[in-house]
């Protein structure tokens, strides 16, 4: 039979659909959200509990104004402050001189002013 007579019936149905696009990640389900969106849902989670009329009180706004009064104190003071201990001798900036002497006396009020454990006597004696 020569290749003239053939008919599209003869051939058969040879048509082939073509394959629907798969993406190129893993399947992502309806509803859930994204990377971006777990990320700000993670963020904005510790601030979910917040309440605007505890943040607008009076110990607040204290708060706020001495911690912008020390951040200014400490500012203003970074000109270097020259320490001289026995043979060594450093500049540093008067803030942080000014912090170390302070955690220095907290540390020697706390040792002093801590209280004496109480001494368990020894088994036997009286």
């Amino acid at each position: 039979m020569p290749d003239d007579e053939l008919s599209v019936d003869e051939l058969g149905d040879e048509t082939t659909e073509p394959e629907p696009a798969k993406p190129a990640g893993p399947e992502k389900k309806t509803g859930e959200p994204g990377f971006f969106g777990r990320l700000l849902g993670r963020i904005a989670a510790p601030f979910a509990a917040l309440r605007p009329a505890e943040l607008l009180g009076p110990k607040a706004g204290a708060v706020v104004i001495l911690a912008a009064l020390i951040a200014w104190l400490l500012i203003a003071n970074l000109a270097p402050v020259r320490i001289v201990l026995f043979f060594w001798t450093v500049d540093v900036p008067k803030a942080l001189a000014f912090i170390l002497d302070v955690l220095l006396g907290a540390l020697l009020m706390w040792l002093w002013l801590r209280p004496k454990a109480a001494k368990k006597p020894a088994e036997g004696a009286k």
